[in-house]
């Protein structure tokens, strides 16, 4: 709650204050205030390839130059979702876009597309996605997710395996909603 005043008294920008907790366990209430002066993403940083680590999809690097920004996906038996919001021109469907490419290039995920602006969002996810839909067939979407879902929760209690691993012959369906809140709108769609 400070950092407003800690950008005034050493007139620096506040994107070049970073706060992170202190590390050292018995330092629980303290914190770590780091001044960025040479950041690597003062300039555009672009997306030049698929990159993963245990898991997670590499973003690219933090302000502070010294560690990289990750986007979870996989952990042992599970996937993992997540929401992205930001101001128009953000860059979120490109982040978006970066999210699935990497996912695709695994070869053990399949990708599904509905855009609440009818495709206006990504014509890369809409040319591209196993399954792309439009606003007014995300409820056929959403069909078929839960008879996917209550399959293979049969089949994962049948085989007493303790959880999802994807595989080529057995994908994981990654399911990108972009402009959500239109989707939403419809105030003749059921909420589920």
């Amino acid at each position: 709650g400070l950092l407003e005043r800690l950008q005034h008294a050493l007139n620096v920008p506040m994107e070049d204050l970073i706060w992170t907790k202190h590390p050292h366990p018995k330092m629980q209430y303290a914190g770590v205030l780091k001044i960025v002066t040479h950041s690597p993403i003062k300039k555009p940083v672009f997306f030049d390839k698929p990159r993963m680590r245990e898991g997670s999809i590499l973003l690219g690097p933090y302000a502070d130059g010294e560690s990289e920004a990750v986007w979870q996906v996989y952990t042992d038996n599970s996937i993992w979702g997540g929401f992205i919001v930001g101001v128009t021109g953000s860059g979120k469907s490109r982040l978006t876009e970066q999210i699935a490419l990497t996912l695709r290039s695994r070869g053990d995920t399949q990708l599904w597309y509905c855009d609440g602006q009818n495709g206006a969002s990504s014509a890369y996810l809409k040319k591209h996605a196993e399954w792309s839909c439009l606003a007014k067939d995300f409820d056929d979407m959403l069909d078929a997710l839960e008879g996917i879902a209550a399959y293979r929760q049969e089949k994962l209690i049948d085989d007493e395996v303790p959880g999802f691993t994807p595989a080529p012959d057995y994908p994981a369906i990654y399911v990108i909603l972009e402009e959500f809140q239109f989707l939403l709108s419809d105030p003749a769609r059921e909420m589920r």
